[in-house]
């Protein structure tokens, strides 16, 4: 992603007003405009850019003779590394006074990931792209780099490795290579999202695409690019690209066929816009020329500013947001004047001629001196924030410790696992197991929370409790989730067994809860997040993978709606007389750490509250409290409660969440989870209601 020229190739204006298009859609894309609901595609034009790029300037000097792969990789460095190293020291002091110790202690995991050149890996495995988390992560943006540093490690080896095969022979693996790339995106978006969308292997076609322009020197010559045919093929890819940019969302695979449209168009850019045609002479102009050579540090810059915005609960408005995106190039243009151009240079390397421990005086023996020691601070300096989580003290850390150690789900063993679906029974015995009265619980992992209190509870009471759970399963009859588009076994098992639980030991009272949340997600772990009935083929018609988001929620609540109605009515035949439904519980994403977090810095006298406030919790769940509500009118057996009215603030006057408990440990252990103590009321209210 960073601007890059050599003169191994001619300079083209029209390139580095490519990456304006490129970076600025990005930028406004995080900052929250709607408008730009596809501006992540600038990411895929910057690939294609740098395939170009890169392969253009490695064939050129390969038919000349005088490629070499150290010069490169210095090279390389040298455009990359100072501006990086340079951002992320500068987030540093509000990391550390700003972010709570999970936070930093992520941060520094991050760190040393983007020091390893494997942060694309990292957030792989602990970030959604488009979750909203993801926009509290400041360095998530590096993952794009990550990807282009590994092809800049593979793909010139590869080229030297095939070179021997002639010039045509390469090209066509190189188009091989691609195909069986986007091919794997196509499986990718599919069957595993999350990786597909951050990993190399499913975005290096969109690199070769520009790469396997480079080819083809000759016919990109400025001559040829003139003429009413390149005027109409330049026309055609900035509207691919603005199409990107304003009609797709994040409900679009991605990358899949549908990357096709803004890669196809950066590749007619290049391949046919000159200072001859209407695309090449706006690209050319001194605006877009002016962002397209400060892209790499405004890319480097606007996700720390971003993130450290969102961080410390400042709400981005639209004045906000300009304000966010005016710092960002300011920024950057402060960026590529003292630390770009002067490494790239190499007039900053003269700083380090004093200095002994530069054994050879050469400048590239000072570029990786630099680099690889540069390399080592980021990597040490991200191990020590991972071991010391920040400022805090050690007795507040053992507490923390305590917290992140606690499992909600190994307090009664009773949770079924994906890995324990083979256990023989899913029903658990909890409370006062000799006792006459049973009851039974059955739902998700927001029912695995609160059982551990369930039992002390219905201990106390004389009851005894029988319990089936799994996680994810909503216990709908016939409900079905689009991410695997059939009956989940688990799932099913969970109702299978408490419907004979019931019949076996002749169970009056049932009560039911789970994450109804989920409902309300167009998109979940990356993939669209649809709910639909088994036996209804209108239902898996309208299911069916789409790109846009209308009508996703209203579906998913009605399918779910119908399939509880199933479940109470098949109780209710098998002799239920009384059923309690447990409303949704409040998620309050990052809040719950940073409460904590806040109690073991400050002490306030004050219990800290999270941003979600009541309302805004009951005008996102609307559609489920009509649904809920209805059921109970339809069933006079079934009883309704809402488990949030019991976590209100009453410190906080906009009416926010509870975050701390008064002993300092939170309500919440995860962003959706109750904390074992912290689920009291729910387990007592339960009982309440089904005694």
């Amino acid at each position: 992603m960073s601007t890059y020229h050599n003169q191994a190739i001619a300079y083209r204006p029209e390139i580095d007003g490519l990456r304006a298009v490129a970076v600025l859609p990005v930028i406004l894309f995080h900052a929250g405009f709607d408008l730009f609901s596809g501006g992540y595609v600038g990411v895929d034009v910057f690939f294609v850019i740098s395939g170009y790029l890169i392969t253009s300037i490695i064939l050129r000097e390969m038919e000349q003779g005088k490629f070499s792969i150290a010069r490169f990789y210095e090279r390389r460095a040298r455009r990359i590394l100072p501006a990086l190293f340079f951002v992320i020291a500068c987030c540093l002091p509000f990391a550390v006074i700003w972010m709570a110790s999970g936070e930093i202690k992520r941060f520094g995991q991050a760190m040393i990931a983007v020091s390893l050149f494997a942060s694309n890996v990292f957030f792989w495995k602990t970030t959604n792209y488009f979750a909203p988390a993801a926009e509290e992560e400041p360095l998530l943006h590096t993952w794009s780099l990550a990807v282009e540093e590994q092809y800049y490690v593979l793909f010139p080896l590869f080229l030297m490795l095939c070179w021997r095969f002639g010039r045509s022979r390469l090209f066509w693996l190189t188009a091989l290579a691609a195909l069986l790339s986007l091919g794997l995106a196509e499986w990718g978006w599919r069957n595993q999202p999350v990786a597909n969308f951050y990993l190399l292997p499913t975005r290096a076609w969109e690199l070769l695409a520009g790469s396997l322009l480079a080819f083809f020197p000759k016919q990109l010559s400025a001559d040829k690019r003139t003429g009413r045919f390149s005027e109409i093929a330049s026309v055609l890819g900035i509207l691919a690209i603005v199409y990107s940019i304003f009609y797709f969302d994040t409900l679009v695979p991605f990358p899949s066929v549908y990357a096709t449209v803004p890669v196809v168009g950066a590749c007619l850019i290049i391949a046919f816009s000159s200072g001859e045609n209407i695309v090449g002479r706006l690209l050319s102009s001194r605006l877009f020329v002016f962002i397209g050579l400060i892209s790499y540090s405004a890319y480097l810059w606007h996700q720390p500013i971003l993130a450290f915005l969102r961080l410390r609960g400042i709400e981005l408005t639209i004045g906000v947001s300009l304000f966010a995106v005016f710092l960002t190039l300011a920024l950057a243009k402060l960026t590529v004047n003292f630390v770009e151009i002067p490494f790239r240079t190499g007039s900053a390397l003269k700083l380090f001629d004093s200095f002994r421990f530069t054994f050879n005086k050469s400048a590239r023996a000072r570029v990786f001196i630099v680099a690889v020691t540069g390399l080592g601070l980021l990597s040490s300096g991200g191990y020590s924030l991972h071991l010391t989580e920040g400022v805090l003290k050690n007795q507040d850390r053992l507490r923390l410790a305590a917290l992140e150690n606690y499992d909600f789900l190994n307090d009664t063993e009773c949770h079924i696992s994906e890995d324990r679906v083979d256990t023989q029974s899913f029903a658990c015995d909890l409370g006062d197991t000799d006792a006459n009265k049973s009851v039974l619980l059955m739902g998700d992992s927001h029912l695995s929370m609160i059982l551990g209190q369930v039992d002390s509870e219905a201990s106390e009471r004389s009851i005894k409790v029988k319990s089936v759970s799994s996680g994810y399963c909503i216990p709908g009859l016939g409900l079905v989730h689009s991410t695997n588009n059939r009956q989940d076994e688990r799932c099913m098992r969970v109702i299978e067994e408490s419907f004979a639980l019931v019949k076996e030991h002749s169970i009056k009272e049932v009560g039911i809860i789970a994450r109804y949340s989920l409902l309300n997600e167009i998109k979940y772990n990356g993939a669209e997040n649809r709910y639909y009935l088994a036996n209804d083929d209108q239902q898996q018609q309208i299911a069916r993978p789409s790109t846009h988001g209308a009508g996703i929620v209203e579906q998913n609540v009605s399918s779910a709606c119908k399939s509880l109605d199933n479940t109470i009515t098949r109780l209710t035949e098998l002799g239920v007389e009384k059923i309690v439904l447990g409303g949704p519980t409040p998620e309050v994403g990052r809040d719950f750490q940073r409460g904590l977090s806040y109690w073991l810095r400050a002490r306030q006298s004050t219990i800290p509250h999270s941003q979600l406030t009541k309302e805004e919790f009951e005008a996102e769940n609307k559609q489920i409290f009509a649904c809920m509500n209805a059921l109970e009118d339809k069933h006079s057996n079934l009883t309704v409660f809402y488990p949030h009215i019991y976590y209100l603030s009453e410190s906080d006057p906009r009416g926010g969440f509870r975050l701390n408990l008064e002993d300092g440990f939170p309500v919440f252990s995860d962003s959706d989870h109750f904390y074992g103590p912290a689920s009291k009321p729910v387990a007592e209210r339960f009982l309440d209601l089904l005694g």
